[in-house]
């Protein structure tokens, strides 16, 4: 119903614009309405992931994407994917200093678990870097476009050490008793004793 009278109140407009207050004449106000512009039709370049139907020439080079910049091809293979790894990385170091804090009382020492959970998962990321060059290029033989599946292997494992390290903390296995004390601690503070 509100559009109908919008329709209608813009139709009145249309035909009656409104009075000009410097005594201009109808021919020389200019009519109210919506103009139409010509749009040419996009132009886009054609990209090695997406290739224009109607390429000018065979020998012509699409464009790099812009992630695409790094001038080694080996090396933005190796990278894709690293996003996966960076995930896990994160993971793990969140666990690990929550973990490290729960124990830093106890005399161990904190660093020889980290450092090997680093270590196994560079050497689970090359092992599985390895078995793709036996299996994909050599046995299928099929080009590796990207290493995102060994850097979901070496995140994986990553993340789940990150996991072990917050299931393993003290702090969380008697999360009961520091939750009660900062509840009395706030209540005194508050007042509400």
């Amino acid at each position: 119903m509100a559009t109908l009278g919008r329709d209608v109140r813009h139709a009145w407009l249309l035909m009656n614009p409104p009075a000009d207050p410097w005594g201009e004449t109808k021919q020389s106000i200019p009519r109210y309405g919506r103009a139409s512009v010509p749009v040419p039709p996009a132009q886009r370049d054609a990209t090695a992931e997406l290739p224009l139907p109607h390429q000018p020439s065979p020998d012509a080079k699409p464009v790099k994407v812009s992630w695409e910049k790094v001038k080694n091809a080996n090396r933005r293979r190796l990278s894709d994917g690293w996003g996966l790894t960076a995930t896990g990385l994160i993971v793990v170091v969140s666990g690990w200093v929550v973990w490290a804090a729960a124990n830093r009382g106890t005399g161990r020492s904190i660093w020889p678990g980290f450092v090997l959970s680093l270590v196994a998962a560079v050497l689970i990321f090359v092992v599985s870097r390895t078995a793709g060059y036996y299996i994909v290029e050599r046995g299928l033989n099929r080009p590796r476009r990207h290493a995102r599946w060994s850097h979901f292997f070496a995140g994986l494992f990553l993340t789940l050490a990150g996991v072990w390290y917050l299931v393993n903390t003290e702090y969380q296995l008697s999360s009961g008793d520091w939750l009660q004390d900062g509840w009395r601690w706030l209540t005194r503070l508050v007042g509400l004793d």
